[in-house]
């Protein structure tokens, strides 16, 4: 298990891509060229961060740092999530995530005020020699079948992660979507109603709202965060027909922030 610094320098790298706002539709409203540079000092002691803004006019954002902050967990892989630690009844609130892959990274930013979701911004990167924008949207098609996991938690604590094996089955029936999803001992089942490009699950709990996006990217969260209830903000990574990726960052009762758990999956059937 690779500590936190260098979990985070598994990005060293020049990443060309773009911002995308997008509405709660999953619309892209407005994209921005970006090549964002991270590297690291020989020792590997500081980094900086250097976003370059394409379009006109260029501009040009330096950050410099030695350590990170206790809000972010790093995976060996360089996946990372990033954010608020504590839901409060109003007031801003924002989660960063991200997945690595194929020489390509997938990010996404959730931007929350008064508990209602404001907006979403999806951030394709790839490096030099690679097309970050290769991938069509996700469709529903793409996530059908049986899928084979290995989740990993890890906490703010920086306790040992627990690991074990998922199991995703899901299965389309006209405008309904079933998922169950079996671990350890348990199995749950959830159905979500299909509207469109978006897959909305109704349950005992807050409803959570799938987008399936640009890039083979799929974010689920709740429009709206309930006080007294746990969550989750997920961004899922279709990286191809049998490959996919999934982080959550999870919240407790309390609105506090617990864990983050990245999960590797691998489709057995269709």
């Amino acid at each position: 298990m690779k500590s936190v610094w260098n979990c985070l320098l598994e990005n060293v790298g020049e990443w060309r891509g773009s911002f995308a706002s997008l509405n709660l539709q999953g619309e892209i409203l407005s994209e921005q060229p970006t090549i964002v540079t991270l590297t690291a000092s020989d020792d590997r002691q500081q980094a900086k961060i250097v976003v370059d803004y394409q379009r006109q006019p260029e501009r040009r954002v330096e950050i410099p740092f030695a350590s990170v902050s206790r809000a972010y967990i790093g995976f060996d892989d360089g996946a990372f999530s990033q954010g608020s630690m504590q839901l409060a009844p109003f007031g801003e609130f924002g989660v960063e995530q991200g997945l690595l892959a194929d020489q390509q990274r997938r990010r996404l930013v959730w931007q929350y005020r008064d508990r209602q979701l404001q907006g979403l911004t999806l951030i394709r990167e790839a490096l030099p020699g690679v097309d970050a924008f290769q991938q069509a949207p996700l469709t529903i098609e793409d996530l059908l079948g049986t899928w084979v996991g290995e989740a990993e938690t890890r906490y703010p604590d920086w306790r040992s992660p627990d690991r074990m094996t998922t199991q995703l089955r899901l299965e389309q029936n006209g405008d309904q979507l079933r998922s169950q999803l079996s671990f350890s001992d348990r199995t749950i089942e959830s159905l979500a109603q299909v509207q469109g490009s978006q897959l909305v699950f109704t349950g005992k709990q807050q409803e959570v709202t799938v987008w399936l996006l640009p890039g083979g990217v799929s974010c689920a969260c709740p429009t709206e965060l309930t006080l007294r209830s746990p969550f989750q903000l997920e961004l899922g990574w279709w990286v191809s027909r049998d490959r996919r990726l999934r982080l959550m960052r999870n919240f407790d009762a309390s609105g506090a922030w617990t864990s983050v758990t990245l999960v590797t999956e691998q489709r057995v059937s269709d």
